[in-house]
């Protein structure tokens, strides 16, 4: 399940927490007087600067609202200054000729996941790397296949013979395996509740002959706590009726968050690096995780678009889907994130079981509020 969004143009000011990129605040306020008040003042006539920089009547409303409203609605103090009133002018009308997105509603997973259906190897020969890979992936089968083969034996289907060669066939797979080529290994792994099996991982980051795969630093450190966190018997998982997991690829899942950008005065695209499934009951939650070093400033960015889009109060709002409700949660992940900044430390974790206790705690606090109940489908 999903979140979807679409394109509105607000019939106001957007939100006064989204920052205008722009200088500081003392020289916003004489620059904005000087590009709009002092020529109506001359000539008397708005149209003087609808014809000048061809804005839209109602973008014209916005500039004179924010010039005659208290400073702190539509402004802040950045370390940016203009100079000329004349690009000033034009920055603002631009920045209040941005269509926001707004939350739609939630859709059942389709193929907006899809970067494990394109992974692409250049090697002549496949052949050792897709064994390896189907061992790992039929690892996953394996207890369900040894109770198949029982009882078989024991309804006289199949030959003691053939009995052991399945059960030779079984010990053939593995959960995880290395493929080594020239020194460039590749980890393929087996991940309980992955989305999708095998996971392929490159730790050092050198297997450069095979793409749309785990390598990152941040990312592969955060698979590897998951799978020690499991292997040492965590048990926060154990809360949930079943969970699910899954890695995003922003250049090929269309999976995302959108968020203003200040710098370059557009609506980006914040795209998480997993994305999690919980359900208990009939609770369900979406939770984002982005694995990030802690000087990323875009990062608080993204979490404001975030909080635009799915908070109300601080909290994460009820959704309703068919008859149900569903909640939206986002965390960076990392093992230094007490240093984050006192408005966003609560997006940051920097253990998997702080992880779950973040989203356990939030689902204590939503009561016994209904929520989705739909499986991601595969």
């Amino acid at each position: 399940m999903l979140a979807e969004v679409d394109s509105r143009q607000d019939t106001g000011y957007r939100d006064s927490r989204v920052a205008l990129a722009s200088g500081s605040v003392r020289p916003i306020c004489c620059l904005l007087y000087a590009a709009y008040c002092l020529p109506v003042g001359y000539l008397g006539d708005d149209r003087v600067l609808l014809a000048n920089y061809e804005a839209e009547p109602k973008l014209l409303g916005m500039l004179k609202e924010s010039v005659n409203a208290p400073m702190e609605t539509f402004f802040h103090e950045g370390a940016r200054e203009y100079r000329n009133p004349d690009m000033l002018t034009r920055r603002v009308l631009a920045y209040f000729g941005i269509a926001p997105q707004e939350f739609d509603r939630l859709k059942e997973l389709d193929k907006e996941i899809c970067h494990y259906l394109n992974v692409q190897v250049t090697l002549k020969d496949v052949s050792e790397l897709q064994q390896d890979v189907d061992a790992v992936h039929d690892a996953s089968r394996k207890p369900e296949r040894e109770r198949e083969l029982d009882e078989k034996l024991d309804r006289g289907e199949i030959t003691r013979a053939q009995y052991k060669a399945g059960v030779k066939a079984l010990e053939r797979m593995k959960e995880s395996a290395e493929f080594d080529h020239e020194g460039r290994k590749l980890n393929i792994e087996y991940v309980p509740n992955h989305y999708y099996l095998p996971v392929l991982l490159d730790e050092q980051g050198r297997a450069d002959y095979i793409k749309h795969v785990i390598r990152t630093e941040s990312e592969v450190r955060f698979v590897r706590d998951l799978e020690k966190y499991l292997a040492d018997g965590g048990t926060g998982f154990d809360e949930y009726d079943w969970w699910m997991f899954s890695k995003l690829d922003e250049s090929l899942d269309d999976v995302g968050i959108p968020y203003y950008n200040p710098e370059e005065n557009r609506i980006a695209m914040f795209r998480p690096d997993f994305v999690f499934w919980f359900r208990k009951g009939e609770h369900c939650r979406i939770v984002f995780v982005d694995p990030k070093g802690m000087a990323h400033t875009k990062t608080y960015w993204k979490l404001d678009g975030y909080r635009h889009l799915f908070e109300e109060n601080g909290r994460p709002r009820r959704i309703a889907h068919e008859g149900t409700t569903a909640n939206v949660q986002t965390f960076c992940y990392n093992r230094d994130a007490a240093q984050s900044d006192e408005l966003h430390r609560r997006f940051w974790v920097g253990s998997i079981s702080e992880l779950l206790q973040k989203v356990g705690s939030q689902q204590a606090n939503d009561g016994g509020a209904k929520a989705a109940s739909i499986r991601p489908k595969k």
